[in-house]
């Protein structure tokens, strides 16, 4: 996929030395926070940002369906061709 970027408030290196460990291509940027809802719940999540700076196809992960994950990175892949 191309033109992707990560944004995270995480503090811990690690954590983002562990994204590369899985050979993730992008660039990583920490930041506070973007302002939007979903941030209040404090977990990790996904989504796409269009020419005109609007959010959506946000995706919440869930450590156990993994597959869904895959399924919704394949699905932006094919959406951003």
């Amino acid at each position: 996929m191309k033109n992707v970027i990560f944004l995270t408030d995480y503090e811990d290196q690690c954590f983002l030395d562990d994204l590369k460990l899985y050979r993730i291509k992008g660039r990583f940027f920490k930041i506070a926070s973007l302002k939007i809802p979903i941030e209040s719940m404090d977990i990790p999540y996904l989504f796409v940002i269009d020419k005109d700076f609007i959010i959506n196809k946000i995706y919440i992960p869930h450590n156990s369906m993994t597959d869904q994950t895959l399924s919704y990175l394949k699905y932006l892949q094919n959406y951003m061709k």
